[in-house]
């Protein structure tokens, strides 16, 4: 059965006015309105359908380079900017702290010397990187791990709210630290524990053999590695083995590396093994700060 649209397409207004009056009428207007929008857009202007490009820089057209003449090019002034960008998206700091300064900290009389600990080492980092000790960190006076195996609810929080150390700003200094010298030119990576090991573990199963040493390669050679939260990942035999090899790898490159935990002493040992809690703790000798105190995302 024919559709009213392929009968309409049929008709024409040469059709006589006997011959199904309803359809004619009904195609002769169909195909009026067709020919005055055709003539109405023959005289009407078209919009361009190649639109102009939007550039960030109109100088060099974000290519970098500007002619300086004789087919002689230099660098525009806008490749620094661009180039601190592309260094800040690699080192994947998180972008709720990509704003993150000394300045800014929210200072309180239990973090002073967590400030002061990381501004130096941001201050002097260049002359600290040639250190056998070369790296920072910032562990809890007393860890989530041994909080938890308190029994007494009354008695864990009362031991938590003493020795809490969450919320002092850790990341934050961290953060502040890999952003100062992100701008002096240091190629920087900063990978949370959680985040890191999930992707390594998926990584062993990427349809290209190399994704995983290339991934682990990365984090094992960068200028400088910040590990936050180190000790927040499920342990399991092979992550211990992971752990070991980024360490240990830094540890015998002389490869400074930051990090940030909320487990203490022994109980990060336990829980990133003893061999690789050894190298870092030796990695980080004289700058590395046990803390604690009140939550100021609380108060």
């Amino acid at each position: 059965m024919e559709t009213i649209e392929k009968i309409l397409n049929k008709l024409s207004p040469a059709d006589p006015p006997a011959a199904m009056p309803i359809w004619s009428r009904i195609a002769r207007e169909r195909q009026a309105a067709k020919k005055q929008q055709s003539e109405q857009g023959a005289t009407q202007p078209q919009p361009s359908t190649l639109e102009e490009p939007q550039y960030r820089c109109s100088k060099c057209r974000d290519l970098e380079f500007v002619p300086v003449g004789d087919g002689v090019f230099t660098y525009c002034e806008c490749r620094k900017q661009r180039m601190l960008e592309r260094r800040i998206k690699s080192s994947h700091i998180d972008p709720a702290f990509t704003g993150a300064t000394f300045e800014n900290y929210k200072l309180l009389p239990h973090n002073t010397k967590m400030l002061a600990m990381a501004r130096k080492y941001a201050a002097e980092f260049e002359t600290i990187r040639k250190e056998r000790n070369n790296s920072l960190g910032f562990l809890a006076q007393m860890g989530e791990s041994s909080i938890k195996e308190i029994r007494d609810p009354v008695q864990r929080a009362a031991v938590k709210a003493q020795h809490n150390s969450y919320g002092l700003g850790k990341t934050h200094l961290l953060s502040a630290v890999a952003l100062t010298l992100l701008h002096s030119g240091v190629q920087v990576l900063l990978v949370n524990d959680a985040d890191i090991v999930a992707e390594l573990r998926q990584g062993q199963f990427a349809e290209d053999s190399q994704h995983f040493e290339k991934l682990i390669g990365s984090i094992e050679r960068v200028e400088l590695l910040i590990w936050d939260d180190l000790g927040k990942a499920k342990t399991t035999e092979w992550v211990l083995n992971q752990y070991y090899r980024i360490i240990n790898y830094r540890y015998r490159m002389g490869l400074p590396t930051c990090f940030t935990s909320n487990e203490d002493m022994d109980t990060l040992a336990e829980k990133i093994g003893d061999a690789t809690a050894s190298r870092l703790y030796a990695m980080c000798r004289g700058r590395l700060l046990l803390c604690e105190g009140p939550d100021y995302r609380l108060a």
